[in-house]
């Protein structure tokens, strides 16, 4: 933790700024993964509901399969890549700066 405290002195105010609403964007882009594969219940499709109400004797005779499927839609992806691939520009201009001082 101490290197995190030391870091954090190091950075300027802007920089400060910077690091704290992409560390926000890639919470809310986790928190909403997370939130949208594992705690969403799915829906039944039309056919199982279908199935289930055409049995001949009144109860359910289709048991309904519910396995997670993980999903992630490509605006998603394409922010992460964005800001990912922002903050690898970033870092390599700051090396190619600091070797030409």
């Amino acid at each position: 933790m101490k290197w995190l405290k030391n870091y954090w002195s190091g950075k300027s105010v802007r920089q400060r700024i910077y690091l704290c609403i992409v560390m926000a964007l890639l919470l809310t882009f986790l928190f909403f993964v997370v939130k949208g594969n594992i705690f969403d219940k799915l829906v039944p499709t039309s056919q199982q509901t279908s199935v289930s109400q055409s049995a001949d004797n009144g109860e359910d005779s289709a048991e309904t399969v519910e396995e997670i499927h993980f999903h992630i839609s490509w605006i998603d992806i394409g922010i992460l890549v964005v800001v990912f691939g922002a903050y690898g520009i970033h870092k390599y201009r700051e090396k190619k700066k600091g070797k030409r001082l």
